[in-house]
């Protein structure tokens, strides 16, 4: 099996190779023949991408005594397990390390002046969206002391409520609460602005935890917080707020712990670009395969799709969920699925939200809260919230 399996990617590189070769030699036919003007600052691009996980993954499983996936943001489980065409015989769902008086999770469908709070294209483009999800903001920053995390599902999202609350001047009044935060695209100067973050809640919250990349022992001692290369000190605040978008620098990677996040904000679900060419022909690919399986299943009158079994898998744990049990769910995978292209696009969404959320609470003694706001998870949700990992769909 292992030498017919190199055999076929040893053809499989060698029919790629060959055509990069001859679709290079097309386009150079093609753009000698055009006039300059019309090629000029264009640029070419070939692009491989894997539309298929499981290539790489079921062989590496198949070699394999034991395979052991753990994360925090494995859910949802049937989309994770349908793409790596992987059976796991046991799944576990753990509870969180914290107590239930620890964390407070809240879903919010409208705002103060009555806005439904839909975060889709359509409904983000109103100026009343964004004034009544700005207020929104405000209200909680009044509410909660230290560092408060707001992420967006697009850069696109982002700067269009900035430029609104520039122009009605609910910036202005959220910057006379906390320090007013963007994340930055590039990853030149990080440090430097992480840095301006945990300087401006160490210096407004009583008795936070100092947390600086360059601070000194003597300054740690005495409790004080660091001055950010003479900068200002951003006193008479409550503490500090970034605006971050899902999947960007601040959702992945960067801790922060007790006071730098007391509150993470949800606006929207962070689906992926719907115009994104990889995205299309993710989507087209997982069509096509879900297609054909459900041909070779359609004698089978039991067969139940990808996303009925998610659901049905959430119902069974949230029936089971007692807020005040320290349980946790194991349970035994179904029948082998493929996903439609609709289902891994929501997929990629809540596995992206879910690593948002985890910047709330980073060990047992943590506190903080988490608001979803958007109406979505509060009309429809038995769709919506059963990509939510466990550890907050159960509060």
């Amino acid at each position: 099996m292992d030498s017919i399996h190199d055999t076929n990617l040893l053809l499989i590189c060698y029919y790629f190779t060959n055509f990069g070769k001859w679709l290079y030699r097309i386009l150079f036919i093609v753009s000698s023949t055009l006039q300059p003007r019309f090629v000029e600052n264009k640029e070419l691009s070939l692009n491989f991408w894997c539309l298929n996980p499981s290539v790489v993954f079921s062989q590496l499983a198949s070699m394999a005594h034991c395979v052991i996936l753990m994360s925090g943001t494995l859910s949802p489980l049937d989309s994770l397990e349908a793409e790596l065409n992987v059976q796991f015989p046991l799944r576990l769902e753990a509870n969180h390390v914290i107590s239930n008086s620890r964390l407070l999770v809240t879903t919010l469908s409208h705002g103060p002046n009555g806005t439904r709070l839909c975060a889709t294209y359509q409904h983000q483009n109103t100026y009343t969206f964004q004034d009544d999800i700005g207020t929104v903001v405000v209200n909680a920053c009044r509410l909660v002391p230290g560092g408060v995390l707001c992420f967006l599902p697009s850069y696109s999202l982002l700067d269009k409520l900035i430029q609104r609350w520039e122009l009605t001047g609910l910036l202005n009044n959220l910057n006379m609460i906390k320090h007013v935060m963007i994340e930055p695209r590039s990853s030149v100067g990080l440090d430097d602005w992480l840095e301006e973050f945990y300087t401006s809640v160490n210096q407004n919250v009583p008795n936070a935890k100092l947390k600086s990349r360059r601070k000194s022992n003597d300054q740690a001692n005495n409790n004080e917080s660091p001055s950010l290369n003479g900068k200002f000190l951003m006193l008479n605040k409550s503490g500090s707020i970034i605006f971050a978008v899902c999947r960007g620098k601040v959702s992945e990677g960067l801790d922060f712990a007790d006071s730098y996040a007391r509150l993470v904000i949800a606006i929207g679900i962070p689906y992926p670009a719907f115009t994104n060419p990889q995205v299309q022909q993710k989507r087209e690919f997982n069509d096509a395969l879900y297609k054909s399986s459900a041909k070779m299943a359609c004698t089978d009158k039991h067969i139940r799709s990808p996303l009925q079994n998610l659901n049905s898998s959430v119902e069974k744990y949230d029936t089971n969920d007692d807020i005040t049990s320290s349980t946790s769910n194991v349970s035994s995978p179904r029948r082998r699925k493929v996903l439609s292209g609709s289902e891994w696009y929501d997929a990629q969404a809540y596995r992206a939200l879910n690593q948002a959320l985890g910047r709330c609470i980073r060990h047992a003694n943590d506190w903080g809260s988490i608001l979803l706001a958007d109406a979505r998870f509060v009309e429809q949700s038995s769709r919506y919230m059963c990509g939510i990992s466990r550890w907050i769909r159960s509060r």
